[in-house]
């Protein structure tokens, strides 16, 4: 690692919480890029029940101009944790790495901030992962989370289509946090959307963001303990996705005065939560399906016309 600027230049925003099996992968393959430039570590440990916060303040007492572990006594949850950390930002561009991921190209900072000194007219750039399992094993298509794509250029269409960029282990970007006004900030940060697509939307409606077919990192989907991948695998997730939608919509109006039709995300949405009930019949499956036809964001009549149509079309 080589540094010719005593400025920084990318700040790593990292969330940890009981990843004491996988941080020290993670924060490795941070010290092994190759670079011209200052960069940081901001590890937010999230009051975990393992070893991770004694790991990552070993690194903070080795590489003390380099890595910041913001500790917190009590858990607070991903998302109050990547705000806190994105506030404490000081570079120049931010990209993300989680405690239980980690980078596979010790070049990757240097491509990317390279590519945006290069290129102003993007906001960001990403690229795409590899998915593995927990012991680092090959996971089927079905299981993979994100799976491969061409190179493209995500914009605003993109955005309020609600699409996500990529997955955050890819992503760096301009950053836009020390400059957005109180208002907007605070209404970012209240948001309850999905934390990767409230940053994908955001982004998006600032300017475009290249994506690099390149694989530059890997992405450990663990189906164990209490991560994202475990705690939904099997859980019925129509009526969030619905909510999510609901509060994407709100989140555009109030804060942006952009108003989207989301009446064809929400009857997809719903007619999912009739499939799942009926093709795996539960009470759980049928009051999440009740519940959500029972809301007043749609009329009852298309709703129900949207079903039937649907299920004469797949006989």
């Amino acid at each position: 690692m080589q540094m010719s600027d005593s400025k920084i230049k990318v700040s790593i925003v990292m969330l940890a919480y009981n990843h004491e099996k996988f941080i020290e992968q993670a924060i490795e393959s941070i010290l092994e890029q190759d670079v011209d430039f200052k960069y940081e570590l901001l590890i937010g440990e999230d009051c975990s029940t393992d070893r991770t916060r004694e790991i990552v303040e070993k690194y903070q007492r080795n590489y003390p101009d380099m890595i910041k572990v913001v500790r917190h006594n009590k858990n607070i949850g991903m998302q109050k944790n990547v705000n806190i950390l994105l506030r404490k930002c000081e570079g120049a561009y931010i990209a993300y790495l989680e405690g239980d991921d980690y980078w596979i190209c010790p070049k990757k900072l240097k491509f990317q901030a390279d590519f945006l000194d290069a290129h102003p007219e993007y906001i960001g750039v990403t690229h795409n992962v590899k998915s593995v399992g927990e012991r680092g094993e090959k996971l089927p298509y079905r299981l993979e989370g994100f799976h491969h794509e061409k190179e493209h250029i995500y914009t605003k269409k993109n955005a309020l289509n609600f699409e996500i960029i990529g997955h955050m282990s890819g992503l760096m970007y301009r950053n836009i946090w020390k400059f957005l006004s109180k208002k907007e900030l605070n209404a970012v940060e209240k948001c309850k959307i999905n934390g990767d697509q409230k940053v994908s939307v955001v982004l998006g409606l600032k300017g475009d963001i290249y994506y690099f077919e390149d694989v530059w990192s890997v992405y450990r989907r663990c189906f164990r303990g209490n991560n994202w991948s475990a705690r939904f695998r099997y859980k019925n997730m129509s009526l969030f996705y619905y909510e999510n939608n609901i509060e994407m919509k709100r989140f555009l109006r109030d804060c942006y005065r952009i108003e989207t039709d989301i009446e064809d995300k929400l009857l997809v949405n719903i007619y999912d939560a009739f499939l799942i009930w009926k093709t795996k019949p539960s009470s759980e499956n049928r009051n999440i399906f009740l519940k959500m036809i029972m809301k007043r964001d749609l009329k009852k009549r298309t709703v129900l016309k949207y079903i039937l149509v649907k299920q004469m079309k797949r006989g």
